[in-house]
């Protein structure tokens, strides 16, 4: 017990570095969503045993759309911080923007960089020529989603969020699959049953699902979804600017 306290001591004072001459990196944006043609500025921190990394050079800056990064960008960090910028491109159709910031000694690896999610507001979106596999992940409003079996309703209270399930039918519906997606990592995974004309509540603590893209599916076993669920989650802090007057 002694040792596994000691670890985990180790892993706080530790903070974001992964590794022996591995840098923590933290990457502070002006906003968390942002419209095509936008600038995304950003503050860039390079952290070396839990301080800023004054040794540090460059800052290497990745900007990917759903599959395909778009642009490579070098920064150079004083003191161990870099302040930079990214325009959006006026024809941009993604509703995600994806960054992931790195410095020379991540190269080989770079799983241990960083990654923020950044949402793009669109007017609309192209799903037809998208798989399915990629138009859950990437459209609000997938075409392939059956509704005629099961119908799914979510709603936000304080601090949890509630899923119901009902049947539509009069038959058993076996071997379901619900799951949950947050800026495209899977928040929980359940397999479930209904039953025929029954309905089904779960629970979902709302604790770190702030800003970003939420969605539910619900899937059967030949992999067909049955229905889906999306929601454009917006940060709820505000922005207070003062009156200023001149006599």
């Amino acid at each position: 017990m002694k040792v596994f306290i000691i670890y985990l001591a180790i892993l706080f004072l530790c903070g974001p570095t992964f590794g022996q001459g591995i840098n923590g990196i933290y990457v502070h944006t002006d906003r968390t969503a942002y419209s095509p043609g936008d600038t995304v500025w950003f503050k860039g921190y390079v952290l070396k045993d839990g301080h800023l990394d004054r040794s540090a050079v460059n800052l290497f800056v990745d900007w990917a759309d759903r599959d395909t990064i778009i642009r490579n960008d070098v920064f150079l960090v004083g003191g161990g911080v870099t302040p930079g910028q990214f325009v959006i491109p006026i024809n941009y159709r993604y509703p995600m923007l994806e960054l992931n910031a790195f410095t020379r000694n991540m190269v080989s690896h770079r799983h241990f960089g960083y990654y923020k999610s950044l949402v793009v507001f669109q007017d609309s979106l192209e799903t037809e020529n998208f798989p399915q596999d990629k138009v859950f992940k990437n459209s609000l409003t997938p075409s392939s989603a059956d509704t005629s079996h099961v119908e799914m309703n979510v709603n936000f209270q304080t601090d949890t969020i509630k899923i119901s399930l009902r049947s539509l039918v009069s038959y058993d519906i076996q071997n379901l699959m619900l799951e949950c997606i947050f800026q495209h990592v899977e928040v929980f995974s359940n397999q479930i049953d209904l039953k025929s004309r029954a309905e089904m509540t779960f629970k979902l603590p709302s604790y770190g699902i702030d800003s970003g893209v939420l969605q539910f599916r619900l899937i059967n076993e030949k992999n067909r979804i049955l229905c889906h669920y999306a929601k454009l989650l917006i940060d709820s802090s505000q922005m207070i600017t003062p009156k200023i007057g001149f006599n």
